[in-house]
C-alpha cells in the first residue's frame, strides 16, 4: 500500500460503526461512490482486508486524512 493513508470511520444505519485505514487511491474509489447514495463499492483496506460496502446503508463517513504514527 501507499505511504499516504487515510483513516475513515463509516457509520451505518442501525448504529454499526466500522473504522479502517485506506490508501488515498482506495479512499478516492469510496468517495466517488458516496454521492450516488446507492449501489455497492469494493475497496481494500491498508491491512489487506477486502471491504464490500452497500452505499445505501451508510449514514455518515468521517475522514482523518493524516494517520499519526508512533515513533521518531
Amino acid at each position: 500500500m501507499a505511504d499516504d493513508v487515510t483513516r475513515i470511520e463509516i457509520g451505518f444505519e442501525g448504529g454499526l460503526i466500522a473504522g479502517f485505514k485506506l490508501s488515498e487511491g482506495e479512499w478516492a474509489i469510496l468517495a466517488s461512490a458516496l454521492p450516488a447514495g446507492s449501489g455497492h463499492v469494493s475497496v481494500t483496506a491498508d491491512d489487506g482486508t477486502d471491504l464490500y460496502i452497500d452505499v445505501s446503508k451508510i449514514a455518515y463517513v468521517k475522514r482523518e486524512p493524516r494517520v499519526s504514527k508512533v515513533g521518531f
